[in-house]
């Protein structure tokens, strides 16, 4: 499903992020212009390491960011999001060139139709494949004002700006694709057949609220990890 941010105002806050990376797992990226050029760093799958990265890649605003729950194809850092909107639109980690960037949440359907049209007109693309690497490939030959008749949740950085389509909702300059940058949300059941543990319940929220007292309480889910939380040292 993953989930998509773009940062018009203001950077994410560290709640947002790892809202978000717990209930999308799977990597995340994030792509910007600087000096006329569309920039991208993907492919981190650490949640603190790419909390630290994000440090310096939010100055930039705007800027967008995608944390991934992988539908389509494999889980590893070159399916990460964003992908160059180009005829081959290759799996590099890091990117600076005048492409745009196309960054996706949800399950693009059409993407095999569309892949099996682009390999009939010119052979199969190398590397793994998921529905929006075959959006990007789609999208360089179509124009990236097709994003608008998808009918998805994207947005494109290009070197004039970010272009983004679908419904998204607001939150104090950042546009969301939906709930999971906030606390204690749940994906629907109905998405998939095994529900998702509860947001908060994750171990490793344990040793951040020993950092944080403040997330003391909504981390202290699980009885096996009660010594090492905050409001249990007081």
């Amino acid at each position: 499903m993953c989930l998509l941010a773009v940062c018009k105002e203001r950077p994410l806050t560290y709640a947002e992020f790892t809202n978000a990376w717990t209930s999308n797992p799977h990597g995340a990226g994030f792509g910007w212009v600087e000096h006329g050029k569309c920039v991208a760093r993907k492919g981190m799958m650490e949640h603190l390491k790419a909390w630290d990265e994000y440090q310096h890649i939010g100055r930039n605003l705007p800027h967008v960011a995608h944390f991934r729950r992988a539908s389509v194809g494999p889980v590893n850092p070159h399916l990460t999001h964003p992908f160059q909107v180009s005829y081959t639109s290759p799996l590099a980690l890091e990117y600076c060139s005048s492409n745009p960037l196309l960054f996706h949440n949800g399950t693009w359907t059409e993407w095999k139709n569309a892949m099996m049209l682009i390999e009939l007109l010119s052979g199969p693309r190398a590397g793994d494949l998921s529905d929006t690497r075959v959006m990007a490939i789609y999208l360089s030959r179509a124009g990236v004002e097709k994003i608008h008749s998808i009918g998805e949740k994207a947005a494109v950085v290009t070197p004039r700006g970010i272009v983004h389509s679908g419904a998204f909702t607001e939150e104090s300059g950042v546009l969301f694709s939906n709930g999971s940058y906030g606390k204690g949300y749940v994906f629907p059941t109905s998405i998939y057949s095994t529900p998702p543990e509860p947001l908060w319940g994750f171990p490793w929220m344990h040793h951040l609220a020993m950092l944080h007292p403040e997330y003391a309480g909504d981390a202290c889910l699980c009885a096996p990890f009660e010594p090492l939380c905050a409001h249990h040292l007081v």
